[in-house]
């Protein structure tokens, strides 16, 4: 038989070989662990910064997954006019560019205001006709 044969292979060649695979699977196995870890590092960042923002801007949960939320908010109904408040069919409060849709937890400001005596009616806004 010629050299490069299989047969030709030694005992000693073919268990060097397998050593060599068995390292090569172990270091796949470590850098794909490596790749997770930094996946997981990454989304955690992305996540907290997601979290961050939610609470600054005081969004609540149907603001971002309710069916009528999909719809832009800048969309105009047939007579142009700009819709209000598309997750509560109208139910809004302002207070600047501070906004409630009147569902979920009330927004500290909100809560500050009757706290302070004041009238959560006087921030609704009124619903366009």
């Amino acid at each position: 038989m010629s050299e490069g044969n299989v047969g030709d292979t030694s005992a000693e060649d073919l268990s060097a070989l397998q050593s060599r695979l068995e390292q090569i699977k172990k270091e796949e196995e470590e850098v794909s662990r490596k790749i997770k870890e930094i996946k997981d590092a990454e989304r955690q960042k992305v996540l907290q910064t997601v979290i961050d923002l939610v609470r600054e801007h005081e969004i609540i949960s149907e603001e971002i997954f309710s069916e009528k939320q999909k719809k832009k908010k800048s969309e105009t109904t047939k007579e142009g006019d700009k819709q209000t408040s598309p997750v509560s069919g109208g139910k809004e409060y302002r207070n600047g560019d501070q906004v409630w849709y009147g569902k979920g937890r009330k927004p500290d400001w909100l809560k500050k205001i009757v706290t302070d005596g004041g009238n959560i009616e006087d921030y609704r806004v009124p619903k366009a006709d």
